[in-house]
């Protein structure tokens, strides 16, 4: 809740996003948001104050693809487990989640929404349910990944018009395989209307991609991943994504995609355009096991989530885990690193307003990481949620 806290903390190494650097300086939160932000802040009377004792400052991560964790799914969990879910992202410094619901039927997909803005709702919701990411059923039966291929169908508007409807002011990210009947008129009349659309799942080439991108696409979902790849005469969805300046979700786990890979990518695309997304389904933050995801049965072995062999089914990676693997895969900075788990996908998702750094204005999301990169403390909209 707004305005139950507000403090100053003192003696931080602040991100400044824009210059991508840390800065020894302080902030201030009040009635929920960013108040002031500089060096040597004075305490005002009664106001609470923590020393961050010289460790990082960074944005609260923002994961815009994620199915679930500690033992919840974004499609079965109702909206009190969903906040017994949300309390795992807070304690790996996220503070703005898009849950993520797959293929289904209709009815499936209506209900897992509505429990999903039920939930986000509750004041007692440690994470902003920014949104929900609908990955499915509007994808390629060439490329389905673990999605349920008797499901898979073209785009409906009046379907989308009762997605949108049970959403309201929460926001649509639409995962959706261009090259199918109806794909690019959806694309273009919901674009804009707010909704964020994004190439995934798709057997297109590399024409198909850019005129996608033409008519609104923004970003790519989890790169390399159920899609056609890249061949020296074709392009393919990998080589476009590649070669324009959308956005390219990457799941950088070293499982689903090798860490040269990640390398590569991370060389190619830049601080600016990557994405680090999680994809993490029920597993997450459990052990091994037999999960779900959605309605799919998925075995856990390893940490790595399995619907048969040689078909991955989400991961059970967390977002700060992926910042550390980014930097150890690539060499990428810890500020470069977090940027692209903070202000790229506010961003893509038309959020850059509110979250995604640490200025003036925005919305007291926050995390303080130590020398050794460990969270010690999470913010959400100005609350104290997580303290390790």
């Amino acid at each position: 809740m707004q305005g139950e806290v507000t403090m100053l903390l003192k003696n931080a190494q602040i991100l400044d996003t824009t210059m991508r650097r840390f800065f020894q300086g302080d902030l201030r939160i009040q009635d929920g948001t960013i108040s002031a932000v500089g060096s040597s802040l004075t305490a005002e009377n009664g106001e609470e104050v923590v020393d961050i004792g010289g460790n990082h400052l960074i944005p609260g991560l923002v994961d815009i693809h994620s199915h679930g964790a500690a033992g919840e799914d974004a499609m079965l969990s109702s909206p009190e487990k969903l906040i017994a879910m949300a309390r795992h992202y807070a304690a790996h410094a996220v503070t703005t989640l898009f849950p993520t619901v797959l293929t289904g039927t209709r009815a499936e997909l209506n209900e897992a929404m509505k429990r999903i803005v039920s939930a986000a709702h509750l004041k007692k919701n440690p994470v902003t349910f920014a949104g929900v990411h609908i990955e499915g059923p509007y994808l390629s039966d060439k490329r389905p990944g673990c999605h349920d291929i008797s499901l898979l169908k073209s785009p409906d508007e009046a379907e989308f018009e009762e997605w949108l409807s049970i959403l309201g002011k929460i926001k649509a990210y639409v995962t959706i395989a261009p090259e199918l009947p109806g794909a690019m008129d959806l694309i273009e009349k919901y674009t804009k209307r707010g909704v964020t659309f994004s190439i995934g799942h798709s057997d297109a080439t590399g024409a198909v991609c850019r005129e996608a991108l033409s008519r609104g696409v923004g970003s790519f979902t989890h790169l390399y991943n159920a899609m056609r790849p890249l061949h020296h005469r074709e392009s393919g969805v990998v080589g476009t994504a590649l070669c324009t300046d959308a956005y390219a979700e990457l799941i950088c786990d070293g499982v689903h995609i090798d860490r040269d890979v990640v390398n590569m990518t991370y060389r190619i695309k830049g601080v600016d355009k990557l994405i680090l997304v999680t994809d993490s389904m029920q597993a997450a933050g459990m052990p091994d096991g037999r999960y779900k995801l959605g309605s799919l049965d998925v075995t856990v072995e390893n940490s790595i989530a399995w619907l048969s062999p040689g078909t991955l089914a989400g991961s059970t990676l967390n977002l700060l885990d992926a910042i550390k693997n980014l930097m150890d895969f690539s060499g990428a900075s810890l500020a470069d690193a977090v940027i692209c788990a903070t202000r790229n996908p506010a961003k893509a998702a038309g959020l850059y307003d509110k979250i995604g750094s640490l200025e003036k204005g925005k919305d007291a999301d926050l995390a303080v990481l130590d020398s050794g990169r460990n969270l010690t403390m999470t913010i959400s909209r100005g609350r104290i949620v997580y303290t390790a």
